[in-house]
């Protein structure tokens, strides 16, 4: 692997709720929240399904980024990072990088807006910073708050989705969804260790020792173009699990699929694969296994492994 992060969990909210046993429950159990998009289609087009937050129903996207930031940070993330419930060995350093989408080239959220949420937070002298994307180089002791809402027009009707999203009746596909979450960088007693790598995704496999046993959390566009790629990368496991197996075969890898059953939560997509990595680890109601594997998309598909911190930081 070639980077290596500590990462602690601060809170998110998405489809499922707000805690982490929610979403790990409603993936490991196949519970989906769903609806047809009451958005109107083109003819001929079946319309896309789409997973809303009540609550947001109606609203414009920046206004719905905007509640959700709001709930998220007066509520669930700020408080515990003041209690000083997640920093530990770590110091906030009153940083918050933001990842939210952008409109055309500028930002859909302004900068004035998200100071002005850090007041209602009770937060003095923040540094603000925001990206579309994320960025795990950022320093230690930085807030990383990543947040959007991909139920609208400006998203089903995007020509690069087309091809991509779960429509009524059709094959499987995306469903499209909105959700926020806040993750503190940096080493101390509840982070989890990330690591990363840019290699092609077969090699990183083969490197590892990726077993077929281990819990893998895909983050990709679930179509049959990559569940192809998929088996590819993936093929050499299932190959060895055979020739030791006394039965000559091995089970099928199945992949935790967020955005196929909460949603795909755009920008915000890949920290919240890392939530439901911690979910996993913190949570192993069903499993034993000390790391979890995440299958992220950037500029090609990416390997990341998510473990338990360092012994000696218990």
């Amino acid at each position: 692997m070639s980077s290596e992060r500590y990462i602690s969990y601060l809170g998110h909210i998405n489809t499922s709720g707000t805690t982490l046993s929610a979403f790990y429950s409603a993936i490991e159990n196949g519970m989906t929240y769903t609806a047809t998009s009451n958005l109107e289609e083109e003819e001929g087009m079946a319309k896309a399904i789409v997973a809303k937050l009540g609550p947001l129903a109606n609203l414009p996207r920046a206004a719905r980024i905007e509640l959700m930031l709001g709930d998220l940070m007066t509520r669930l993330a700020i408080p515990a990072l003041l209690r000083g419930e997640k920093t530990g060995a770590i110091a906030w350093s009153n940083r918050i990088h933001f990842v939210l989408p952008q409109q055309g080239t500028d930002p859909l959220i302004s900068d004035e807006a998200l100071s002005a949420l850090c007041e209602q937070c009770e937060l003095q002298d923040v540094l603000i910073s925001q990206s579309d994307d994320i960025d795990l180089t950022l320093p230690d002791g930085t807030v990383v708050v990543a947040a959007d809402a991909c139920t609208g027009h400006e998203i089903l009707y995007d020509s690069d989705w087309q091809d991509k999203l779960q429509r009524q009746d059709g094959t499987e596909g995306m469903i499209m969804s909105e959700g926020a979450c806040a993750l503190l960088l940096g080493k101390n007693k509840q982070a989890m260790c990330l690591k990363s790598s840019n290699n092609p995704l077969k090699s990183q496999l083969k490197q590892v020792k990726a077993d077929l046993k281990d819990i893998y959390i895909s983050n990709m566009a679930s179509t049959k173009a990559w569940h192809n790629m998929w088996f590819d990368a993936s093929c050499h496991l299932y190959q060895a699990a055979t020739q030791s197996d006394s039965n000559g075969s091995a089970s099928l890898i199945k992949l935790k699929e967020p955005g196929r059953l909460c949603g795909h939560a755009g920008v915000a997509q890949t920290l919240m694969a890392l939530v439901l990595g911690f979910a996993y680890l913190d949570l192993p109601i069903q499993y034993t296994s000390p790391k979890v594997w995440l299958i992220v998309e950037h500029t090609q598909p990416q390997l990341w492994q998510l473990t338990r911190s360092d012994d000696e930081l218990h």
